[in-house]
């Protein structure tokens, strides 16, 4: 029996569009436009002004506030302008235009500023500015940070990428599985992990001889397993993949680390591995380009700041003239739709995706069929919670377990009316933590 969890959802995985196209670099764009919120923290604090001149690699950000991060040029040029703008998630940020030095060029992989050598690898981390780059955002170095009088007994490398559309995590298991085993495993072996857990689902069983061959060459103590899981969305989420792989429960308020275990997303170890392998700051991420509304799906190595129309001329453009019915920046069960193709990319963009027909009907009213309780993953009854908010009954939406929703969409895509729950829970949370 392969591994699994209770309720959840099946949607087509939509990972033939670009599961076969191999990691590719995009040509230098000739105008890079680097958000200043690059993660789940406070915006960082710029360090640059208009007109200085920058190197690939240069810092431009400080960290501000213990969750916030460090950012660096992701190219040679000049920065040319300070504007505001808006991410898909619709916060308003600053960021700096950064006029590019060879636009055209494809930049050479060890071509960057390298970092300095600092004492311990949480360090490294956090100097190279890294987040959770699976969409989360949580910088890595304070995941990592183990409180006094906590054990970690896994260390669970997420690579499930349960979402459709997105083959980021797959690319990265069929050409630098190493690599991101070995940014694991540094981790492991700095912080006294004695066990790491490789996780995917079984529609990348492909990839097990490579990382079979991958693990087979590494000489360590530490006990690396792959872990298969069943095929089903949200598998990903990291509280329903700790109860999977280890049986152990999350409970609700709490995290992981309170049930002896870490998880990191696969692309966060290969970001890890460059780190103190070559001293090389996240200035570039790996982003899905997908969707019937694309012509030419890839899966492209990007500089930080790469602007939406970039990637879509890259990949071709609009499959067809008038362009897609909707543009999301990840995938289309916990991604976020935008309008402006002038929309950079950040450390968390996983995947953009674009849709011809993506609409499923018009609202109607809520018919009590409990589709949604069968299918929530949190075993909450989003109904009801629904019905609370809509009325302005925020407390009591709270007193429900509301907090404890992961926002997945997993009732939202089974609800016969249609009906944005997800939407509302948001609202709801926000709400009602400003009533507490």
């Amino acid at each position: 029996m392969k591994l699994t969890f209770r309720h959840g959802v099946r949607p087509d995985d939509s990972k033939k569009f670009s599961k076969d196209s191999s990691l590719e670099r995009i040509p230098l764009p000739d105008e890079l436009i680097l958000s200043l919120t690059q993660g789940f923290g406070a915006p960082s604090t710029l360090v640059r002004k208009v007109g200085d001149k920058v190197k690939r690699g240069e810092i431009i950000a400080e960290s501000s506030g213990p969750l916030g991060n460090y950012i660096y040029s992701p190219a040679d040029g000049e920065i040319v302008e300070e504007r505001t703008i808006t991410l898909p998630t619709s916060i308003k940020t600053g960021a700096v235009v950064i006029k590019t030095d060879n636009p055209g060029k494809i930049l050479n992989d060890s071509d960057y500023i390298k970092l300095p050598s600092p004492g311990s690898i949480l360090d490294t981390i956090k100097l190279a500015g890294i987040v959770g780059v699976g969409g989360a955002g949580f910088p890595t170095h304070v995941k990592f940070d183990i409180p006094e009088g906590k054990k970690v007994e896994f260390l669970i490398i997420n690579a499930v990428e349960c979402e459709p559309f997105l083959t980021v995590d797959y690319r990265l298991l069929k050409e630098k599985a190493l690599e991101c085993i070995k940014g694991g495993l540094a981790v492991a072996e700095a912080l006294s992990i004695p066990t790491i857990y490789l996780a995917l689902e079984d529609n990348k069983t492909d990839t097990l001889p490579l990382i079979a061959e991958a693990i087979n060459s590494l000489n360590t103590s530490v006990k690396i397993e792959v872990k298969c899981t069943k095929t089903k969305y949200p598998q990903g989420d990291e509280k329903h993949l700790v109860a999977t792989l280890t049986g152990r429960e999350v409970p609700s308020g709490k995290l992981p680390i309170d049930v002896g275990c870490v998880v990191s997303n696969l692309g966060t170890c290969y970001a890890i591995y460059e780190a103190i392998t070559f001293a090389k700051p996240l200035i570039e991420r790996i982003v899905t380009i997908s969707g019937d509304g694309i012509k030419t799906p890839k899966n492209v190595i990007a500089p930080l700041g790469t602007k939406v129309k970039d990637l879509v001329a890259f990949a071709g453009g609009w499959s067809r003239d008038k362009g897609p019915e909707k543009m999301i920046a990840g995938g289309p069960m916990m991604g976020f739709a935008f309008f402006d193709e002038n929309t950079p990319i950040i450390k968390t963009t996983l995947s953009l995706t674009f849709m011809n027909n993506p609409y499923k009907g018009e609202e109607s009213p809520c018919a009590s069929c409990g589709r949604c309780a069968a299918a929530c993953p949190m075993f909450l009854q989003p109904t009801r919670m629904y019905k609370l908010i809509k009325n302005e009954k925020y407390k009591e939406a709270v007193d429900m377990n509301l907090m404890d929703c992961r926002e997945c969409g997993c009732c939202q895509f089974v609800c016969p009316a249609n009906i944005k729950l997800v939407q509302y829970f948001k609202l709801g949370k926000r709400l009602g933590r400003e009533k507490k």
